[in-house]
Order: C-alpha cells, then sequence, then structure tokens
C-alpha cells in the first residue's frame, strides 16, 4: 500500500492529472489486495490438506 501512495505522489509531482494519480494508485492497490488476499486463501488450503 506504500507503493501506491509512493507511486501516486511520483506521478502527481510529475505533474500528471488528477485522474492519473487515483488511477495509479487505484490499480496498484486494488492488485496489492488481490495479492494478499490469493495469498491468504491459497496458504489456507495448503494448511487443510496437510491436516487431513
Amino acid at each position: 500500500m506504500s507503493a501506491a501512495g509512493v507511486s501516486g505522489l511520483a506521478v502527481w509531482l510529475t505533474n500528471g492529472p488528477d485522474t492519473a494519480v487515483r488511477l495509479v494508485v487505484g490499480l496498484i492497490s486494488a492488485l496489492s489486495l488481490w495479492g494478499m488476499a490469493v495469498w491468504t486463501v491459497t496458504g489456507a488450503a495448503s494448511v487443510s490438506r496437510q491436516a487431513a
């Protein structure tokens, strides 16, 4: 999530339009959250398979 903020700040500091800043921050945040969800679900599935 910090990378999303830093990326948005970089776009803003280079005089990027507000829509571009929101797009960059939104996409990086979404990808980060989806990645964490997939990682959590696969880890839980792995643990349940080992327990069985």
